[in-house]
């Protein structure tokens, strides 16, 4: 019997347009070792990748994470074509650092997804409200964090109404934490590609949750 396909859709983090060879791109180190596995990085199926600014928002306002929001809704679920939407239930997330506040802002627009995975995303005080409306339209949530040697992930909290910071989101799934792993580890240092399917972080995003 053969193995199903799965894809996901990969949104990198905050500046990754000014990086080369990102994760997130198809022919990325990362996107070669799902591909082992049966699962393929949507920007290989389809005839352009996901992309939002990646810009770091300062303005209090958010407005590149709802913009991205908007353009990860319309790249799954194109408002003028909905006979295009890809099926929610073969919709899957993998979310890099404020790349989840992009998936959440779709999310809590509307976007239904059957998986989401979060690496190293910062988890803000800001955003907890826009994450309940998002959590509905959410099968299953799984979150992956570092240790102290993810000092960005701390730095990504800054200014978001909280002192303090916090690893765990609290409305995942399953939190799962790698120590040493630093900001990303774990899509961006093949020594940590072996965790995905290990721990079952790649089982996840077969499941249907929805």
């Amino acid at each position: 019997m053969e193995t199903p396909l799965t894809y996901y859709v990969a949104i990198p983090g905050t500046w990754a347009t000014r990086r080369s060879a990102e994760w997130s791109e198809d022919r990325s180190a990362f996107s070669k070792f799902m591909q082992g596995h049966h699962c393929y990085n949507m920007s290989g199926k389809a005839s352009s990748p996901y992309y939002w600014s990646t810009d770091l928002d300062l303005s209090g306002g958010h407005q590149d994470w709802r913009a991205g929001g908007a353009a990860l809704t319309y790249y799954i679920a194109p408002p003028l074509f909905p006979s295009h939407r890809y099926p929610p239930a073969d919709t899957n997330l993998i979310a890099h650092s404020h790349g989840l506040q992009v998936a959440l802002y779709a999310c809590a627009a509307g976007l239904q997804i059957n998986c989401l995975v979060s690496v190293s995303s910062p988890v803000r005080e800001d955003m907890a409200s826009i994450a309940t409306r998002a959590r509905k339209n959410i099968g299953y949530w799984l979150h992956i964090h570092s240790d102290w040697s993810d000092r960005w992930q701390w730095f990504g909290t800054l200014l978001d109404g909280k002192f303090g910071i916090t690893r765990e989101h609290p409305l995942a799934d399953r939190n799962e934490e790698v120590e040493a792993a630093g900001h990303g580890g774990v899509l961006m240092d093949p020594s940590f590609f072996h965790l995905w399917y290990q721990r079952g972080w790649g089982g996840v995003l077969r499941k249907v949750y929805v």
